[in-house]
């Protein structure tokens, strides 16, 4: 059994400046949280300290000046002394009825897997592709941060008796971008244990106050126009039963882009159905 990671580190408040860290944990007098570092490329590193903090959402603090973002393109990760896991700053976000990565608009391309299927992760990063999957596991959640792939966390058959702690585990991941949630479920100060994690519910059931991202499904040959909700909506349909290769579902990502009118209105265009 894998013994319980006695760390907790939740990014706070966020901008291109600066980035806050709260963090709980065996933390000694010469903690400090290190980074970034990039299997990808060479990256320049340096130290921060970590400082006891008074009236905070955790007992300790540090403060990242010009943060390096975690993104499939770059997926810079850092580590706290001691912590047994690198994390990494999320950067996908919520903006108007829009989702916006690097500072420019962006749709999220995705289709569904299962975590077997997910052997082989620079084939998905060549196709841009984010990967939607059923309750990921923390070893598949580790591999993408590290790697630079996007998970999309399918909960939303899922029958938690916690499913607060579920959304804060997955919210320690960077490379979860998003997580589906059932609409009928109630998540009280939601906020406060997933800031940065984006929320999303299906738009078959009503819009709950606490989803940030609507699904809508679409069928073979229907047209859509502009978004119907307030939130960012994404668009998903199955793919055919040949898709089976990333490569495959990106032609069938961008098939759904050519085929829906005002594909581009849309924060993402998803294929495949999760099983």
């Amino acid at each position: 059994m894998t013994p319980a990671n006695p760390w907790t580190i939740r990014q706070g408040a966020t901008s291109e400046a600066r980035v806050e860290l709260w963090i709980d944990g065996p933390v000694a007098a010469d903690t400090c949280v290190e980074g970034p570092a990039n299997r990808h490329a060479q990256t320049l590193t340096a130290k921060y300290r970590v400082q006891p903090a008074a009236n905070g959402p955790a007992p300790f603090r540090a403060v990242l000046p010009e943060p390096n973002f975690w993104t499939p393109r770059t997926p810079n990760c850092y580590r706290v002394t001691g912590a047994p896991q690198p994390f990494g700053l999320r950067d996908l976000h919520v903006r108007g009825s829009h989702l916006w990565l690097e500072d420019h608009r962006f749709v999220l391309r995705a289709a569904a897997a299962t975590e077997a299927e997910l052997t082989d992760f620079s084939s998905w990063r060549e196709t841009g592709l984010a990967a939607i999957v059923r309750q990921p596991t923390e070893e598949l959640c580790l591999q993408a941060l590290q790697a630079g792939l996007f998970l999309i966390a399918d909960l939303s058959d899922a029958h938690h008796a916690d499913v607060a702690g579920e959304v804060a585990r997955l919210s320690a991941w960077a490379s979860v971008t998003m997580a589906i949630l059932p609409g009928r479920i109630r998540l009280q100060d939601f906020k406060q244990f997933a800031p940065h994690l984006p929320l999303a519910c299906l738009g078959k059931e009503a819009t709950p106050d606490w989803a940030d991202v609507v699904i809508n499904s679409v069928e073979e040959n229907e047209a859509l126009l502009t978004p119907s909700v307030e939130q960012p909506e994404i668009l998903w349909r199955c793919q055919s039963a040949s898709a089976v290769t990333p490569a495959d579902l990106r032609i069938e990502c961008d098939r759904l882009a050519a085929e829906v009118v005002g594909a581009s209105n849309f924060s993402g265009l998803w294929v495949g159905s999760v099983r």
